[in-house]
């Protein structure tokens, strides 16, 4: 009989060993996860304000041959960088 209890009781001991490392593991990925989350907001908000700041170069730009440029980067801007400001919570 005493041998049962101490053999219920490393199982115990080893389930809550594995409860403890899963606990671990779960807090460090998300703290990885909340980090790229964070880093990704801030690299969308870079390219709004690149992209905001070209807006405002081809408004104010007055010879036609530097237009062409700007216009370009808008473009470039609009085709690949746009698109990830759909998300809702991107949009401010």
């Amino acid at each position: 009989m005493y041998f049962t209890y101490v053999y219920r009781f490393q199982q115990l001991k080893s389930k809550e060993n594995e409860i403890n490392e899963l606990k671990s593991r779960f807090l460090r990925h998300r703290q990885i996860l909340v980090s790229n989350y964070e880093q990704s907001e801030a690299e969308i908000k870079r390219i709004d304000e690149e992209y905001h700041d070209t807006v405002d170069e081809v408004l104010q730009v007055k010879d036609p041959k530097t237009i062409g440029v700007a216009t370009i980067q808008l473009s470039l801007y609009h085709k690949y960088f746009r698109p990830l400001r759909a998300c809702p919570r991107w949009s401010s």
